[in-house]
């Protein structure tokens, strides 16, 4: 018999409901099963229809916008995750995001912004970009 992280399958990870659904979050000392939640994503992504370009670069540009304002200063030094101009959650594993988010909305993952938030919120992403000579 297989142990983790060489299971066949992937298995959830041990938690409490969210909001009352069959979902779970992963409780504060359980181990998260990255293989499988890896795995998810990938099913995700091959399962669903593909990523539309100008939805994503609108909610790309409201991040950049909303960048510095209280909306994503009070989620600091952790992954917001996007979709319709609004946060739908914060969290610190942004592979369960994707999934979990992915799942809810019956979209692709890509479909999905994500972003770690950090400081400083003295200039724009595109000045820190230029900045640092990233590209943007």
């Amino acid at each position: 018999m297989s142990t983790f992280p060489y299971e066949d399958e992937p298995r959830e990870p041990e938690g409490v409901p969210i909001n009352g659904h069959d979902e779970v979050t992963p409780a504060e000392n359980s181990p998260i099963d990255y293989v499988g939640l890896s795995r998810k994503l990938l099913e995700l992504e091959k399962s669903m229809p593909p990523v539309n370009d100008l939805e994503l670069r609108t909610d790309w540009d409201w991040l950049d916008r909303m960048w510095g304002e209280d909306v994503l200063t009070q989620h600091m030094w952790k992954c917001v995750i996007v979709r319709n101009q609004q946060v739908l959650e914060a969290g610190l594993n942004p592979v369960l995001l994707r999934v979990k988010w992915s799942k809810k909305l019956e979209i692709n993952p890509g479909q999905l912004v994500l972003r770690f938030i950090d400081g400083p919120f003295e200039c724009t992403l595109e000045e820190a970009c230029a900045e640092h000579q990233y590209p943007y």
